[in-house]
């Protein structure tokens, strides 16, 4: 009996096509996702900006699919942020 680890070639390439299209998303949208947000409150002027904040540190285990540091790394990134 042989056991293997992985997975099928066709569901790889979807991952990795899934991380090719989030970064080009990511950076299409940078503008939008940075510049100020104003928000309707009771107070004259209310807004946000997302700013970058520092080091993000994710622990997956060691059979994790490819995607998923890419989830949280793209984003931060993308805002500045380390990983």
């Amino acid at each position: 009996m042989t056991l293997e680890m992985g997975k099928p070639l066709v569901q790889a390439k979807l991952e990795v096509d899934y991380v090719l299209s989030s970064g080009a998303w990511y950076a299409q949208n940078i503008e939008k996702l940075t510049k100020p947000t104003q928000v309707k409150t009771e107070a004259k002027n209310s807004g946000y900006t997302l700013k970058p904040q520092g080091t993000v540190f994710k622990i997956a285990p060691f059979n994790y699919p490819f995607v998923l540091p890419f989830k949280c790394a793209i984003p931060n990134l993308t805002l500045g942020n380390t990983v």
